[in-house]
């Protein structure tokens, strides 16, 4: 096992209290991620496991009071109840959280462990480095692991809500940790999450409009794809209980852009170290992550169906079942993914933008069934014979239903662009397929 150059304890009074209602981890486990490889999991000791959350001491979800679950659950129903055991769980791993040091942002580079990587509304988010004394067996030269703690803003009060949303951030995750296409939970405590770090950022910088990136159209065909993918592992997760095998259980809930990170594919970076050599685009996955507006679906034993949820949010990111404030269900995943998908076609550029209405004009103009992607997208997109952007254009098509009943799960979305990039990249594209691709396209509202 790898040595710390330095590491100091993190005393719960860092993590805004750390213990939450007594619960703490007894666990010193050491356990390789098994995803494959030395992981920054075997540096940390913390152990995470396929389909199963470390097993320290157990709290239920339920802990938080009464008013904020009010505040942040699905509509509560008498008959609706959990679909599967894990929604009601979660497994602090207490003890390992406090061994990461964050008192030492801000000093020389050579011993620096942390440094701010972003601030969010409630949240801190840190970059943190674990410096090992000797390098790796995977040769990755300085032996820098880095990954990414999540805590509350110093200024922030705590609430019942805040356990509540770190807490779904991270069991979600957790129940995705056999995904290759969602980032890896690490550990949890409080209102604290350590999880995968993305090495060259989010979706939206990396592969935006200022993006250094050049990449070609079959390229984003593939990232698409792969968007489309890590919405359908989510929606894979189904439910336990006798009927509800095969409905979805989780739900993301901010399907954007900005919240798909981006890094290396398994082993590219130590390679592209060795060689002193910059990224391509075979060298770089994307993955999902931020699943602090997740939901929990439950299941309604009497009517033997799920209980939808009512999210209550309107913008020009949202779907018209939000802006209706309708009950919904996983479409909602599927409509932000036609965005994803608009958002890489068009190089970074997101539906309506620099339209003279206003956030409220466009959610409104949503609310009412308009298209935000049929408005915005050129005459080029809209009518190119290109095979890679037809099977975008129909799988944003799919995706942007107004009526989610008639909306495309995210695996039907996936299987287009799936054999899109398939038939593309081996050149075997049949005419009929090419033909039907062909015949679809997108046409601007009244």
């Amino acid at each position: 096992h790898h040595r710390y150059k330095r590491l100091l304890t993190l005393g719960p009074d860092i993590l805004g209290g750390g213990i939450v209602h007594g619960v703490g981890s007894t666990s010193n486990t050491r356990a390789r991620n098994h995803k494959g490889g030395r992981t920054t999991a075997d540096i940390l000791r913390i152990n995470t496991k396929k389909k199963t959350a470390l097993r320290s001491n157990q709290t239920e979800a339920g802990d938080r009071s009464a008013e904020d679950a009010e505040k942040e659950e699905t509509v509560a129903r008498d008959d609706c109840h959990p679909m599967a055991s894990w929604q009601t769980k979660f497994y602090p791993t207490c003890n390992d959280v406090h061994t990461l040091d964050i008192t030492a942002a801000g000093i020389d580079r050579d011993e620096q462990m942390a440094d701010v990587l972003a601030l969010g509304g409630k949240r801190i988010a840190w970059r943190y480095h674990t410096i090992l004394v000797e390098s790796t067996p995977a040769g990755d030269g300085d032996g820098d692991e880095i990954v990414v703690m999540k805590t509350l803003q110093w200024s922030k009060n705590f609430t019942g809500g805040d356990y509540a949303t770190n807490q779904r951030d991270v069991v979600a995750m957790e129940q995705l940790s056999s995904s290759s296409r969602v980032v890896s939970p690490y550990g949890h405590c409080g209102v604290t999450v350590v999880n995968e770090y993305g090495y060259l950022g989010g979706a939206d910088v990396y592969l935006g409009e200022d993006s250094s990136m050049q990449l070609s159209i079959v390229e984003r065909l593939r990232f698409a794809r792969d968007a489309a993918l890590a919405i359908a592992d989510v929606h894979a997760v189904h439910g336990e209980i006798t009927g509800s095998t095969n409905s979805t259980a989780l739900v993301h809930g901010d399907v954007r852009p900005w919240n798909l990170v981006v890094t290396y594919a398994p082993g590219r970076r130590e390679e592209l170290k060795r060689k002193h050599r910059r990224p391509e685009s075979s060298d770089i996955v994307l993955k999902l992550h931020d699943f602090n507006a997740a939901k929990f679906v439950e299941w309604n034993a009497t009517g033997r169906g799920i209980c939808r949820f009512e999210n209550n949010v309107c913008n020009m990111f949202r779907s018209p079942d939000e802006c209706r404030n309708i009950p919904q269900d996983e479409k909602i995943d599927v409509y932000g993914l036609g965005h994803i998908i608009y958002f890489l076609l068009t190089k970074g550029q997101l539906p309506l933008k620099g339209s003279p209405l206003t956030s409220e004009e466009r959610a409104d103009f949503v609310r009412k069934g308009n298209s935000a992607i049929a408005a915005s997208l050129s005459d080029y997109y809209g009518r190119s014979d290109d095979p890679s952007i037809v099977a975008m254009r129909l799988a944003m098509i799919a995706a942007e239903r107004f009526e989610p009943s008639k909306r495309a799960s995210a695996s039907t979305v996936a299987k287009i662009l799936s054999h899109a990039y398939h038939v593309v990249k081996n050149e075997t594209l049949r005419q009929d397929y090419y033909d039907a691709m062909n015949a679809t396209t997108v046409r601007k509202p009244r």
